[in-house]
């Protein structure tokens, strides 16, 4: 009985405490940069980082700039799509887009240029 009521009282102080619960030691990047397309800013779009697991983290592009947060870190495969569609389809497909990134702990400055 004891051990499950010390076991309690320690489930309970976490949560009191609001600590947050999070993976042991797992390594986060940042990735920020610019896409350019055909040699101008993409306006409007969203970038992705495919990560094992068929999980996946991303964000908007807007003015050819984009920040990601919270990217773990290895090598990821990399998809870039337009909100406008002025991108050819292969950049929105993990397996033929080409791209890729070795994403450190930290901030990790990445630029895409894309022409077709």
């Amino acid at each position: 009985m004891r051990p499950l009521l010390l076991g309690l009282t320690l489930a309970w102080a976490v949560l009191v405490s609001g600590a947050p619960i999070a993976a042991a030691d797992e390594d986060l990047g940042q990735v920020g940069g610019k896409v350019i397309f055909n040699g101008k800013p993409l306006e409007e779009g969203v970038i992705t980082f495919h990560l094992q697991n068929d999980q996946f983290v991303g964000g908007k592009i807007k003015d050819g700039r984009f920040l990601v947060d919270h990217v773990p870190a290895g090598t990821v495969k990399v998809t870039i799509e337009s909100k406008k569609g002025t991108l050819p389809a292969k950049f929105a497909d993990p397996e033929t887009s080409g791209m890729q990134a070795e994403i450190k702990k930290g901030k990790n400055p990445r630029n895409f240029m894309l022409s077709g």
